[in-house]
């Protein structure tokens, strides 16, 4: 009994520190594909995977539609894992099995691992060697895409996910300012540094499922503010409707009490 219980106080403490040597915070989705951060963004499936040792595995997946593009990416690229994730190494075969579909960000290169290929002779494949904490993805089950959004996980529709990523681009031209973000109180203001371009028509605000839950109309260009203290606390989008263009900025609402 002694024995038994001690053991389970040893793997205790493994599982611990298994769990949390490797400690970040994953931003909302369109943040991140947004930020300098994110390099690649796309949807996929995996066709392949390879066990070269339990600290060199790697998945092959078929890219198949470039959300934000990587010019270097090829049609088909290779994640690198290791089978342990306990410093941050991710076990791609265990998170992307065969067959499945997902959608991927990318972030900065783990510098920290180096990519040991054995097929290099035999293959031409863009590499890439993820962290758990440059690394977000949803996993697509049926009609629906399973995971984090924003800051937790649920099941979202495909067709709202993409809804949303037509939200994720901000302007092309870009003299506006939106401030404070995030909003303690609810409202967020709008600056326009330029009267004549663009010219604001209509403002809407879309949760993170891509809905339009408000709308207003820029009376006081070149600044108005737009009160949210109805809202609850979350992400959401800024949708601006310009005589150029429609394009969106993601605002944080954090009321505090």
């Amino acid at each position: 009994m002694l024995k038994q219980t001690l053991l389970f106080i040893i793997l205790s403490a493994f599982t611990f520190q298994y769990s949390y040597c490797c400690s970040c915070v994953k931003e909302p989705l369109c943040q991140f594909i947004n930020t300098d951060n994110a390099i690649f963004a796309f949807e996929g499936k995996v066709i392949d995977t390879r066990i070269y040792d339990s600290l060199n595995i790697a998945v092959y997946i078929e890219v198949k539609n470039r959300i934000k593009d990587l010019p270097l990416a090829t049609d088909t690229i290779k994640l690198y894992g290791k089978l342990g994730e306990a410093t941050c190494d991710v076990n791609v075969i265990r998170r992307f099995p065969i067959n499945q579909e997902f959608l991927i960000v990318l972030g900065q290169y783990n510098s920290n691992q180096f990519i040991n290929n054995p097929d290099s002779l035999e293959e031409n494949y863009w590499e890439y060697y993820p962290s758990l904490c440059s690394l977000l993805y949803l996993t697509k089950e049926g009609k629906d895409y399973i995971g984090s959004v924003n800051y937790q996980s649920s099941k979202y529709p495909v067709n709202q996910i993409h809804e949303l990523l037509n939200y994720c681009k901000g302007c092309n031209s870009n003299p506006l300012k939106i401030y404070p973000n995030p909003s303690t109180n609810g409202n967020i203001n709008i600056i326009v540094a330029d009267y004549f371009t663009p010219q604001i028509e209509e403002v809407s605000i879309i949760n993170v499922l891509g809905i339009n839950i408000s709308e207003h109309l820029f009376y006081n260009q070149p600044f108005d503010q737009i009160q949210l203290q109805n809202l609850e606390n979350g992400t959401y989008f800024i949708n601006i409707k310009t005589d150029k263009e429609n394009c969106s900025y993601p605002i944080i609402i954090n009321k505090q009490p």
